[in-house]
């Protein structure tokens, strides 16, 4: 996994509405008039990619090329991989019915 931190200007950065949506670790920087947070990258092979908060799982799938989010990610080579981990961090998780 690559992590990398990225700046966004703004004007008004606490009424971006990205912003609530950001992990806690963001810095919301009114004065400077920016956003700081990471962001974590994985791929680009094929394999599982679970991304969670710390406490809930904001998503699970299957995907080859990269994936980068603000969330924490992990990535397996099977779904599994990926489940097990979900009950290894006690993440909360509801999968969804198609």
């Amino acid at each position: 996994m690559n992590k990398k931190t990225l700046t966004l200007k703004t004007e008004n950065p606490s009424k971006l509405p990205v912003a609530s949506l950001l992990p806690a670790a963001s810095v919301i920087d009114s004065k400077k008039k920016e956003i700081t947070f990471s962001v974590n990258k994985v791929g680009p092979k094929t394999s599982w990619r679970l991304v969670h908060d710390g406490k809930r799982v904001v998503t699970l799938f299957e995907s080859d090329g990269y994936t980068t989010s603000a969330y924490q990610i992990f990535e397996a080579e099977t779904e599994a991989k990926c489940l097990a981990e979900i009950k290894r961090l006690n993440l909360l998780y509801e999968a969804e019915i198609i």
